[in-house]
């Protein structure tokens, strides 16, 4: 096993983000400093972070986190008064699998599993997310029909966003409350403020935003700030393209 991959499966950070702790030389490996990033780590060897002897969890750790509007998924903003770490001490050095905006809530899945992060969160690995999104109709120019009318045409056939076409998506409209509108919407893809956009674009705004399928992995009766540890096993039966 790479060192990079080893200082990652220890909960020390992503592949990427341990890399700066090999070379700033605070890693050892059998009494000898190394700052060799193809550096090969076995079973029998002895790794210290500042002197301090590391050894990867014998279990990896997932947990599906039903993530509260107002609380921010990544660990780098410092101004941020909450971050889905804070929610409890068992997430801290978990990375996370689908993040939601801040104004959004529902489910995202938080592990220490390199190799599972990377097939989810990667574009072709076709797994399903699914929301229940309420939204309004801003167009002060056009009626509520021919933006309803865009909106599912921008969903079922792709929309330009920054020069990309989004993939084909499920949109079905679930009710109407007064003004809103409620749909369940179903993504292969999961770009920035995808839904957000999408809607802004097609005249609507997003009033709620609520995740509640990632896969397999469904949200259930979970509240706000709950968290559920499952095992890897629970997540064989994935949706592929």
């Amino acid at each position: 096993m790479r060192i990079n991959k080893y200082l990652a499966t220890c909960g020390l950070g992503s592949r990427r983000g341990v890399e700066q702790i090999v070379l700033s030389g605070k890693v050892s490996v059998n009494g000898k400093v190394t700052t060799d990033l193809s550096t090969k780590i076995s079973d029998k060897d002895v790794v210290c972070v500042d002197q301090k002897p590391i050894r990867p969890d014998l279990f990896f750790k997932y947990f599906l986190v039903y993530k509260p509007v107002g609380y921010v998924c990544t660990n780098a903003d410092d101004h941020a008064r909450k971050k889905i770490i804070d929610l409890d001490e068992r997430l801290q050095n978990l990375s996370i699998v689908g993040r939601l905006d801040k104004e959004s809530e529902g489910l995202v899945i938080m592990t220490n599993d390199g190799d599972f992060c990377q097939e989810y969160q990667h574009p072709l690995g076709g797994h399903e997310k699914e929301y229940i999104v309420e939204g309004c109709v801003i167009s002060k120019d056009e009626s509520e029909s021919e933006c309803l009318e865009r909106l599912l045409r921008f969903f079922k056939c792709g929309c330009l966003l920054d020069g990309y076409k989004t993939k084909k998506a499920k949109i079905k409209v679930m009710a109407k409350r007064g003004s809103r509108l409620i749909f369940n919407i179903i993504l292969k893809e999961g770009r920035n403020r995808q839904i957000r956009r999408m809607f802004s674009k097609a005249g609507l705004e997003v009033v709620a935003l609520k995740r509640i399928r990632i896969a397999e992995a469904k949200l259930n009766n979970m509240l706000p700030g709950d968290l559920v540890a499952v095992e890897k096993d629970f997540f064989t039966s994935v949706d592929k393209v």
